[in-house]
């Protein structure tokens, strides 16, 4: 048995990499989302690096980032001063949003169609 499990733990790996995969390309956009203050604009896409650089230069705006959270801020950004970054954020947010109702969604699956239901 104990032949199998190198074999065993490259299955899980590669079945870790297939499902978590596409967080790993996702990793520079987390990041802005999550710190966009700390976040170098050099690095960020063309369409977020100047209002990047405006946001960080807003005093304000880092002090009500730090006190009322990344959702928070994100709703009280203003939409005609930060289009590119707000869309950005609510692409973001919106993965969790549909990774859990899928989830959810597939958790009831599995119990409607489990072995003991009667026909």
């Amino acid at each position: 048995m104990e032949t199998n499990m190198p074999k065993l733990f490259q299955i899980s790996k590669e079945n870790f990499d297939t499902r978590f995969g596409d967080f790993r390309n996702q990793q520079q956009s987390s990041e802005i989302f999550a710190q966009p203050f700390s976040f170098d604009p050099q690095y960020a896409p063309r369409e977020l690096q100047l209002e990047l650089i405006d946001l960080r230069s807003s005093i304000d705006l880092k002090a009500d980032f730090k006190d009322v959270g990344v959702i928070s801020f994100y709703k009280t950004l203003p939409s005609d001063i930060y289009p590119a970054i707000l869309k950005h954020a609510r692409r973001i947010a919106s993965l969790f949003g549909s990774t859990y109702t899928c989830e959810a969604f597939f958790s009831k699956l599995k119990y409607i169609k489990n072995k003991h239901r009667t026909n």
